[in-house]
């Protein structure tokens, strides 16, 4: 074949640059099969740093190998070689390529930070902060160095010793902005807000149209329910981009977390207008709707998320409490059922299949749904009570006062437990307990004084229910 001349690849060419790419890398790999690889080996040398910036990583292993066939001892394509492996996760043979590149060339700063990179990609961690301190050794002025250790140090969840390598990286360059994100993550984690805040404050200081530096501030505010505060931000990081979704997203979060429903339902519009197949945004956008008092618009929307996502339980849940509110036990107890099916961690799933379940007049299968909340973690008095009272029609009265008992350590002002509780003695004729928790319930609630007679059959017979009536 012909060479081109002696410059090679003229800046003239008329070609895109991607073709122009594809061009130069062709004619580099014609002059390996040709075996001209060393006499042009300043031409290969320039396709290969073309391969990496744009991504042709076979071509670029199979030029340098060709380069390597012939110089061997050349650290310099060594150290390309297994960047081009790194960049097709071949990472053993990467950290033998950055290995061999040392042995030939041992104070490469670019050799040493991507042989780091690989032995983070391989989880030796502490071979990374070997290399980066070795290399600082050779450079300690080096701002990237400083800041690949604070990576390292930060996904070993050593946040101090990351800030402090991060803060080092900002002192040698102060336009290393980079840096103090990864400050600010670092005091998240640590759960110092302020002073991640405060980090945040200074990056807006410096550029003031990054719109990410908004919304982790947001997310701050949020995770200290300074709601406020996070709506402003919000609204200042879509202000500079309005198509940013997750900013809309917790904006509506904010909103609602306020009780603005309102202003919530417009910014999860926002949301599904920019990503008409988030099933989170129709999710919430539900909630605020029926949060609003809106249940038919709420229920459009749920099933929206379900036809994107036909597992996602929320939304299967909150039909059913609709459902279940609107008195329609059936439709409501298919509703539970999927959400239970899809998550079986809800909790108040089977609470409220529970209650359909008791509605239909389903006692026994509602007693097993209130249990099974109890195993999951329910605390709330109301599920114990309820048991109490299945229980207790079941005639199961002994167990029914296990549970009441149960309902007023909860609740010691719960009027409803000591009623019910006192309904279940007087079937086992005890009658100074019976009188002792009427006369709690009634000191909470005096209307129970019109349900006695009709509650407790016979009652006035006893000496106990006249004293309890001359109380005041």
């Amino acid at each position: 074949m012909q060479p081109y001349g002696d410059y090679l690849f003229d800046s003239e060419d008329e070609f895109s640059e991607e073709e122009e790419v594809i061009s130069k890398v062709k004619l580099c790999k014609e002059y390996v099969n040709e075996d001209m690889t060393y006499s042009y080996i300043d031409a290969i040398e320039e396709a290969v740093l073309l391969c990496i910036d744009h991504g042709y990583n076979e071509d670029g292993i199979y030029l340098t190998e060709a380069v390597l066939k012939i110089l061997p001892y050349n650290a310099e394509f060594w150290q390309f070689r297994g960047v081009f492996c790194n960049n097709l996760f071949r990472f053993e043979k990467a950290y033998e390529c950055f290995n061999k590149a040392i042995s030939l060339n041992p104070n490469d700063i670019e050799t040493l930070l991507n042989k780091a990179i690989t032995e983070e990609n391989l989880d030796m961690s502490n071979d990374a902060i070997v290399t980066l301190k070795r290399a600082l050794a050779v450079e300690p002025y080096n701002e990237e160095i400083y800041y690949n250790l604070g990576t390292v140090y930060s996904k070993l969840e050593n946040y101090e010793a990351a800030i402090e390598n991060f803060q080092q990286a900002f002192y040698y360059d102060e336009e290393y902005t980079e840096s103090l994100f990864e400050i600010a993550f670092c005091y998240e984690n640590l759960e110092r807000f302020e002073e991640a805040i405060q980090m945040y404050d200074r990056l807006i200081a410096l550029e003031s149209q990054n719109s990410n530096t908004y919304y982790n501030k947001g997310i701050l505010y949020i995770r200290l329910e300074e709601f406020d505060k996070a709506i402003e931000c919000f609204k200042s990081a879509i202000s500079i981009f309005n198509e940013f979704g997750n900013a809309w997203f917790n904006l509506g979060v904010s909103y609602a977390k306020l009780n603005n429903f309102q202003e919530a339902e417009k910014a999860f519009r926002e949301v599904v207008k920019i990503d008409p197949y988030d099933e989170m945004g129709y999710f919430s956008l539900a909630q605020s709707l029926e949060d609003m008092g809106k249940q038919h618009e709420a229920m459009i929307y749920y099933e929206k998320a379900l036809e994107i996502d036909e597992t996602f339980a929320d939304a299967y849940y909150n039909r059913g409490h609709i459902y279940l509110e609107q008195g329609n036990n059936y439709k409501a107890l298919i509703e539970l059922k999927k959400a239970i099916n899809y998550d079986d961690e809800i909790v108040d799933a089977y609470v409220e299949k529970g209650d359909a379940e008791f509605n239909l007049g389903r006692f026994k299968d509602s007693a097993i749904s209130y249990g099974t909340a109890i195993q999951h973690g329910d605390t709330s008095y109301e599920t114990w009570f309820k048991l109490g009272v299945i229980h207790s029609s079941a005639g199961e009265t002994v167990r029914a006062i296990n549970f009441f008992d149960e309902t007023i350590q909860r609740n010691p002002d719960f009027a409803y437990a000591y009623y019910e509780k006192a309904k279940a003695l007087f079937s086992m004729s005890k009658s100074d307990e019976v009188i002792e928790n009427l006369r709690i319930a009634i000191k909470q609630s005096p209307e129970f004084r019109n349900n006695i007679e009709r509650d407790f059959k016979g009652i006035k017979s006893l000496d106990l229910y006249k004293q309890l009536f001359d109380k005041k």
